[in-house]
């Protein structure tokens, strides 16, 4: 059997899903599964953040396109050693301002990827019109062309067309887009020659993850880790295909239409509502698969946490000492976002500070820069920049680093599937007080055990209870010991087990 996670596209500032996706990954490969991950929406950098963010695992991952292309396997070369040898004869470079200009008064800028790689070539004409781009993938090679044209209702530019390469650099894929950004059509040569047609790229998705799954040769497990439902739909059909079991992982809840005030709908509306198109769902907690079994068949709804822990999570948890954390220190990792309810926890912060002046609070993450600038303004207004800091993006393991130094995590969402930051704290010993919400808190949390559940957007309790933990360190002490039986709720052999269960139920 292999296996193929289906995933949307990697950023540096990777959502908790995204997460989870590379500890599923690293939890088949430890059981000798073959398993690959494929973005589905096309973004040049997707294979660096990837990489930036999981370096071990780089080999398991493919671009759609990759697919498509025929790049699923290609050697690192040095793009700019061969662009810079190229053009070198016909433009002066200046390397500090990423500018080379030709004598008729033609130029390129280039951008690179963050370590310094060659991303991207822009080819203007004198008249400053940008005609062209480059684009390489990060292992080196020229992968995509985009051309442009004038907006003709404005002076803009707009993509015409994007063209992927294959690795004797002629176009298979092309993209032809609208002037308003639309997919106006796609055209994909496959490997026979044959040129197909697609209206939009989830009939190319599907055509490729088929033809992904007869060069496997082999039973594929597919799970999809997707959030739009017209693709989760329109994937359906390759449940159909006798090699391949489809699986939906159900993450969050789906709030984006809910009125305010009104009762939270179940997100993935369509794989809940049409269970028997798919092999399996996957949710996160019990309380969640309560709710999907009032609209989908129970023999098709499994039950798997998407975190574990193995014999050196439970070595690093050991080693930590509660005397070696730093004093006073609360902690946020989260998504600049409206759900996230971070001015919650700001407040209460700040009317806490002013009975416990050891208490200072860090928040890690990166998003919408609206949220984030109202984060700053209510820090600012009520002077707490010394003691309260937003601290942007950092990779995994420093944010592992920091948790183990905190002795308080806070999450204060409107709602969550199975918060990976929770797993994080618990790693690190730290305690975690929430808000007792729709979904997973109290999965993890034992209230009064190993951290406190709250009632939602109780902000003057959530104040309080911090000053009664901070005054009474013995307490956070306490319940920091009691991580290690979340440790052992979730140790690698149980989930392994739930997902034997799955494999040996949808592949019977």
């Amino acid at each position: 059997m292999h296996a193929v996670f289906v995933n949307t596209f990697y950023a540096h500032n990777l959502s908790g899903a995204s997460f989870a996706v590379d500890r599923r990954l690293q939890l088949f490969l430890h059981h000798k599964i073959e398993t690959t991950i494929i973005s589905a929406d096309y973004y040049l950098t997707n294979r660096y953040y990837f990489h930036y963010h999981f370096p071990e695992l780089s080999q398991h991952f493919l671009d759609l396109h990759d697919i498509l292309t025929g790049n699923i396997e290609r050697d690192e070369v040095d793009a700019w050693l061969q662009f810079y040898e190229e053009n070198s004869a016909f433009y002066s470079f200046d390397t500090n301002k990423k500018i080379a200009t030709a004598q008729n008064g033609v130029y390129l800028r280039w951008h690179n990827y963050d370590d310094d790689r060659l991303m991207s070539v822009y080819h203007y004409s004198k008249s400053n019109k940008l005609l062209r781009s480059d684009e390489y993938d990060w292992r080196g090679y020229l992968a995509v062309r985009v051309y442009y044209a004038a907006n003709p209702n404005g002076d803009q530019s707009y993509v015409v067309s994007r063209e992927h390469l294959n690795p004797d650099g002629q176009t298979v894929l092309t993209y032809h887009f609208t002037s308003d950004s639309q997919i106006r059509r796609i055209d994909w040569k496959n490997s026979a020659g044959q040129t197909k047609y697609f209206n939009q790229k989830n009939d190319l998705l599907v055509a490729a993850l088929k033809y992904y799954s007869m060069l496997i040769g082999d039973e594929v497990l597919m799970i999809l880790d997707l959030f739009h439902s017209d693709t989760i739909a329109k994937l359906q059909s390759l449940n159909t295909l006798d090699n391949i079991c489809l699986i939906v992982q159900l993450h969050n809840i789906q709030v984006k239409n809910t009125p305010e005030g009104s009762p939270t709908r179940i997100g993935y509306s369509y794989p809940v509502l049409n269970s028997e198109n798919y092999s399996g769902l996957i949710v996160l907690t019990e309380h969640q698969r309560q709710d999907v079994l009032a609209f989908a068949d129970s023999d098709r709804v499994f039950t798997i946490a998407e975190n574990w822990y193995d014999e050196h999570d439970v070595a690093t948890h050991d080693a930590i000492k509660w005397s070696d954390k730093e004093d006073g220190l609360v902690i946020i990792s989260a998504r600049y976002d409206k759900t996230k309810q971070i001015d919650h926890a700001i407040k209460a912060v700040i009317t806490a500070h002013e009975r416990t002046p050891n208490i200072h609070l860090e928040i890690w993450g990166g998003g919408n820069d609206n949220v984030q600038k109202e984060l700053q303004q209510i820090i600012d207004t009520h002077q707490a920049n010394e003691y309260i800091k937003l601290m942007g993006i950092t990779d995994n393991q420093h944010m592992k680093y920091r948790f183990a130094q905190a002795q308080l995590h806070v999450l204060v969402s409107k709602n969550e599937g199975l918060p990976m930051v929770f797993f994080e704290a618990q790693l690190g010993k730290t305690p975690s007080i929430s808000y007792d919400i729709d979904y997973g808190p109290s999965e993890i949390i034992t209230n009064r055990v190993n951290g406190d559940l709250i009632a939602a957007n109780d902000i003057t309790y959530l104040s309080s209870r911090m000053i009664e933990l901070f005054q009474n360190s013995g307490t956070l002490e306490h319940y920091s010991e009691n991580s290690s039986q979340t440790l052992i709720k979730f140790c690698e052999e149980a989930i392994w087990q739930k997902w034997e269960n799955l494999i040996k139920q949808v592949f019977r």
